[in-house]
């Protein structure tokens, strides 16, 4: 593969080959000049796709220039993140889609990723909550929006060769408007204190 000769150490294998459907996704986006999030549960794995292909499927009639056609239903892949581990090869995938669509380059991507997960693993300040995973998709979804509403025109390489995707990737990994999402928030003390006074003796 190509790919793994331009990324050496890094096998695209098993939980980290993005499936046909994700690369499909990826490639819209560059076909397209739109810049869209795609966000972890959609970033599938190659092995689930096959063997959602392998399961029969329902079929379905449908009307189509006044024939009938059978067929069968699509069914959606349904991506586990609910695990660190899983959340993270998750966006890897989607990093070795833009990767091999050439939208983004592999290490700019990566080091987003690794800037997300670290904070899962930082201690909070006192009296602060540590941050959470909707928090670093959050972030994660909010680049994405800024980026599509920033790049006006196409996401082809420019006459230097950089990608416009990548670029603005870079960018805005320390913008405000994203790491604000990635900052611990204050702990709600106010159920531990309705608790408290729910069970403090009454006064006489």
């Amino acid at each position: 593969m190509d790919q793994e000769k331009r990324l050496p150490g890094l096998r695209i294998r098993g939980e980290l080959q993005p499936s046909f459907a994700l690369i499909d996704m990826v490639s819209q986006m560059k076909e397209s000049n739109t810049v869209l999030w795609i966000p972890p549960s959609k970033c599938s794995k190659r092995d689930a796709e096959i063997q959602n292909n392998l399961k029969e499927k329902p079929a379905v009639l449908s009307l189509e220039q006044q024939m009938v056609k059978l067929a069968a239903t699509e069914e959606h892949i349904t991506v586990d993140t609910s695990t660190d581990l899983q959340l993270q090869w998750a966006l890897q995938r989607r990093g070795l889609a833009f990767d091999q669509c050439t939208l983004v380059n592999h290490d700019t991507h990566e080091a987003w990723v690794q800037q997300l997960l670290g904070q899962l693993t930082r201690d909070a300040p006192a009296g602060f909550a540590k941050v959470t995973t909707s928090q670093i998709i959050r972030a994660d979804r909010e680049l994405f929006t800024i980026m599509a509403q920033e790049i006006q025109g196409t996401l082809q390489p420019n006459q230097r060769g950089e990608l416009p995707m990548d670029l603005k990737l870079r960018e805005l990994r320390t913008d405000p408007r994203v790491t604000m999402f990635l900052l611990p928030l204050p702990k709600n003390t106010a159920p531990a204190e309705k608790a408290a006074s729910s069970t403090a003796p009454p006064k006489t």
